[in-house]
């Protein structure tokens, strides 16, 4: 498990993302880790909040009209909210 600090993009009815810092600048990459919406339910997550995660690498339930399940990183667990533990 890799453990990384970003920032939460929090959309509504939909899978949340860590956004990550580069030189002062909020960068949106196609690896930026999923949060489950589970999570949203449990910590009352909302947008622009400074989160510190543990993420894992973990294939799709469902495969996309053929394609190959792909891994992707999905966050496992929260270590800080805002810098609280």
């Amino acid at each position: 498990m890799t453990t990384l600090t970003g920032i939460l993009e929090w959309p509504q009815r939909a899978e949340g993302r860590i956004r990550q810092f580069g030189e002062n600048v909020l960068l949106e990459r196609a690896d930026d880790p999923f949060v489950p919406m589970s999570f949203g339910d449990q910590f009352n997550l909302r947008p622009g909040l400074e989160v510190t995660v543990q993420v894992e690498n973990k294939k799709p339930r469902r495969r996309r009209k053929g394609k190959p399940r792909t891994s992707r990183p999905v966050v496992e667990s929260f270590v800080a909210i805002e810098g609280m533990d």
